[in-house]
């Protein structure tokens, strides 16, 4: 029998090497290399059990605590990578201009802050994959897909359905209205409440991308209003968003 052989035959009854993090001796001492690879591991860590949030930044915290701006320097494309991982898992690292290594550093120091709201598209669209995959950075394509996948996975989530969700309940055509500066004009704001109700949709679940949904949405974001009460209470056969906006524009007209 040989060496693999008798190495699958004791798998089963190996017990599973308990994780844990580096002291500030082996932080110190490690390479480049292996600073990558840590980096790398537990980013699959991180993903494998679905963390996100203040879980994320404890645990992130806790792995990383005999971490220094050294350390995170000696290997810039998974210091990188773990600074967008963190940010698309919403954990606030700031970019301030400062180098990366300090703002990770500072934001470990501090605590848990969410991502704003304004940010996170902003995360998902500046979010590239900028450097080579070479033996010299020896970042791995799997670490890649990994880190693009729990991107996805965080504007697809629950957080993000839930925030989507309240933003789709609180838009009303008062709510734009009152974000108007100078007269309020009736026939925009209805304009600008259907565009936002239908980007606010496109990243809904798929049970809510249906035009009756939509439709049910405006009836209640009109009613609200006296000059478009009205039209809302006509009977029509044809319930349909077009349907709906030309009579409200041929109320107010």
């Amino acid at each position: 029998m040989s060496k693999s052989e008798d190495a699958a035959l004791l798998l089963p009854g190996t017990e599973e090497i308990e994780f844990k993090p580096w002291t500030l001796k082996e932080a110190t001492d490690a390479t480049s290399t292996e600073i990558a690879k840590y980096i790398e591991d537990r980013i699959n860590v991180y993903v494998d059990d679905n963390i996100y949030g203040r879980e994320l930044h404890a645990l992130w915290s806790l792995d990383f605590k005999d971490f220094n701006i050294i350390e995170y320097k000696k290997t810039t494309p998974q210091t990188k990578a773990l600074r967008d991982f963190l940010r698309s898992r919403n954990v606030l690292v700031p970019r301030t201009g400062q180098s990366i290594a300090v703002e990770l550093l500072k934001s470990r120091l501090t605590q848990w802050q969410p991502m704003p709201d304004d940010c996170l598209h902003e995360v998902k669209e500046n979010f590239r994959p900028i450097y080579p995959i070479t033996k010299q950075y020896a970042i791995s394509n799997s670490t890649l897909e990994i880190l693009r996948l729990s991107i996805k996975n965080t504007f697809e989530g629950q957080e993000h359905q839930h925030m989507l969700l309240a933003k789709w309940n609180e838009i009303s055509l008062q709510s734009v209205l009152n974000e108007q500066e100078g007269t309020k004009d009736v026939e925009r704001a209805l304009i600008t409440l259907i565009t936002n109700l239908r980007k606010i949709q496109s990243g809904l679940d798929q049970s809510f991308k249906n035009e009756p949904y939509l439709y049910s949405k405006l009836l209640t974001a009109y009613r609200g209003h006296p000059a478009t009460r009205a039209a809302c209470s006509i009977y029509s056969n044809n319930n349909s968003v077009t349907d709906l906006s030309n009579r409200l524009q041929a109320n107010i007209a």
